[in-house]
């Protein structure tokens, strides 16, 4: 699809509201993971969904018995970023960013 938002508008939305929504503490794999991150981009992005096979997964399996079971160990394993990893992602500077931006062409996503 087409945007009108640009680079900046992007970085902005993705430095100042989605790094205080998506953490390491807020992260459960049923509700609040990287589908919903991705979710909320594409609405920024393109105003459209993710697709429903991939965005209503967890509806699919939230009241089964193994998903419940699970939900604690697969939160903490999936949630539980490794922090040097997560530091060395911050430490990412804004150029670097710019710079993976430029090298984006149509359908390369």
């Amino acid at each position: 699809g087409e945007t009108n938002a640009n680079k900046d508008e992007l970085w902005d939305l993705l430095a100042t509201t989605l790094v205080r929504e998506y953490t390491r503490e807020s992260y459960d794999v049923l509700t609040h993971n990287c589908n919903c991150f991705s979710e909320e981009v594409s609405q920024f992005l393109l105003a459209q969904h993710i697709p429903d096979e991939v965005r209503l997964q967890p509806q699919k399996v939230m009241d089964s018995t193994v998903a419940k079971m699970l939900r604690p160990a697969l939160n903490k394993w999936l949630g539980g970023f490794d922090v040097n990893a997560v530091d060395k992602q911050r430490a990412a500077s804004k150029e670097q960013a710019d710079q993976i931006w430029e090298q984006l062409g149509v359908g390369s996503i």
